[in-house]
């Protein structure tokens, strides 16, 4: 068994431990202590032992309330106190560097949070930009735009078509996913033109040289839609006859299939027709 530390009578920062004082959510020991200014507050041991909690919040308050006119914070000189904001702190006009205003609170300025208007991050974002420009000069191209998009249905958890591709395993070979200018240069080189979209020929194998066309429009919308014949256990039905026997919708296991391929969803129909349990299709379709 782990001994409790007696901290009655210590002292961190503006704190002196009196009394213990019970147990946060029946885990850490608090204390009651007395702070410097007269007031008291708990406090657990492992924020007095971090040095999280040294004060009432009097030093804190303090700092808030100190005189920051003509005082300078990066690229920032504070004018003078405009207002408070919604958590009290108070609000200061500043002068930039670049001729701008801004209002930060003191606890932004204080803690370093705020050195500019915003100008050196543009700055920055700006150079980027260039260099991104310098490289291959392409960055307001349809193509860049289509190798952006698939880089996003790949890897980006927020994007709207990221289930039915990167929660898939559908990825982007190394050969493009960090070079733009071989993506474009595969383009150019198999036939690609402003009226086509970029195609996986495999829908369970990701973007890469060896699975990817150009397709019109319409083309892929066909694709897309062809008839799809899954074999289970013998028995051979297209997507609407294996929904007609599981009593779903069509899209149900159309969605299934699209997202998880069809091994799959070979072995989701193999355990229905065993359970009879049609919320197995459910359950592995719901977004995690």
């Amino acid at each position: 068994m782990i001994m409790k530390k007696n901290l009655i009578g210590q002292k961190f920062g503006r704190l002196t431990v009196i009394s213990e004082y019970g147990r946060y959510k029946k885990k850490q020991v608090q204390w009651l202590c007395k702070c410097e200014c007269g007031n008291t507050v708990i406090a657990t041991t492992g924020s007095l032992n971090s040095g999280n909690t040294t004060s009432c919040g009097c030093y804190n308050r303090s700092l808030l309330a100190k005189d920051l006119t003509n005082k300078v914070f990066g690229k920032l000189t504070a004018i003078k106190v405009v207002g408070r904001n919604k958590h009290k702190s108070l609000i200061w006009e500043c002068l930039c560097e670049c001729g701008n205003k801004c209002y930060p609170t003191s606890n932004s300025l204080l803690s370093g949070n705020t050195k500019s208007c915003g100008c050196v991050r543009r700055k920055k974002n700006s150079e980027k930009m260039k260099k991104a420009n310098f490289t291959h000069g392409k960055t307001d191209t349809r193509l860049y735009n289509i190798w952006c998009a698939m880089k996003g249905r790949c890897y980006r958890h927020t994007n709207d078509h990221y289930s039915s591709y990167g929660e898939r395993g559908i990825e982007v070979c190394n050969e493009w996913k960090n070079d733009f200018q071989s993506f474009y240069d595969w383009a150019i080189n198999n036939g690609y033109n402003e009226n086509l979209t970029i195609d996986r020929i495999d829908n369970n194998k990701g973007y890469s040289p060896e699975n990817c066309q150009w397709l019109s429009s319409f083309e892929n919308t066909r694709k897309q839609r062809r008839t799809v014949f899954i074999s289970v256990d013998g028995k051979c039905c297209s997507v609407s006859g294996w929904a007609k026997i599981i009593g779903v919708g069509n899209c149900t296991i159309r969605l299934f299939y699209n997202r998880f391929g069809e091994e799959m969803t070979q072995k989701a129909i193999h355990d229905f027709l065993k359970t009879k349990d049609k919320t197995l299709l459910y359950v592995r379709n719901k977004r995690k």
